[in-house]
């Protein structure tokens, strides 16, 4: 009890490495008192690493998704994960299906951000296809509250996979179907502005696109 008391301190000051060894710590042992909770307090203290590592906006893409253009394969390079990031991503993972599916709304907020930080970490590392997989997931989940961010970055990582995996083969039918689809899932009435702009603008690239 005590250990977890210390570890939520060190939470309510943000020293985030502190707070996430604390956490981690206790939910390393399945049967001590708190062990569930220290490992979602883990998860949140890992959350605050990644957030610290993006001061601005980790909404932004990566520019791989030209008019038509093929991409060249120092753009679409792999690589490995920094010891921060595959430790955010342990937390993420250990977590992320319990976050989705809680009841509490909250929780589906902390779990929305965590998911949206693991897809985030494989774009950053070039993981095109994990990346791509993670953020559709988030994408056509009508209750992540990062779901309309989430769409552009999905179709970016989509195009890059598809372009390091067949390079004369741009998906651009493919590509067009699923951003159809999600115009249409976030964008009527003109909401959610500044993702709808990205989607639009992918809607006009992938008009060029080999089908």
């Amino acid at each position: 009890a005590l250990a977890f008391r210390g570890a939520q301190l060190l939470h309510a000051a943000q020293d985030w490495p502190a707070c996430a060894a604390a956490f981690a710590a206790i939910a390393a042992d399945p049967g001590a008192p708190h062990a569930t909770e220290a490992a979602y307090g883990a998860a949140l203290c890992q959350l605050g690493i990644y957030d610290a590592a993006h001061p601005g906006s980790d909404r932004a893409g990566l520019g791989v998704l030209p008019r038509g253009a093929a991409l060249e394969p120092e753009q679409l390079a792999a690589r490995g994960f920094t010891a921060t990031e595959q430790g955010w991503l342990d937390a993420i993972d250990a977590q992320r299906c319990a976050l989705t599916v809680s009841p509490n709304a909250a929780s589906r907020a902390h779990g929305s951000r965590l998911r949206f930080a693991r897809a985030r970490t494989y774009l950053d590392a070039h993981r095109w296809a994990e990346a791509a997989a993670a953020f559709r997931e988030l994408a056509r989940d009508p209750q992540a509250p990062d779901a309309a961010a989430a769409a552009p970055l999905y179709l970016e990582a989509f195009y890059a996979a598809s372009q390091a995996a067949h390079p004369a083969h741009a998906c651009g039918a493919t590509i067009a179907a699923e951003v159809d689809a999600l115009l249409a899932q976030h964008c009527a009435g003109g909401a959610r502005p500044a993702a709808c702009a990205a989607l639009t603008a992918i809607q006009a690239d992938a008009a060029t696109l080999p089908r």
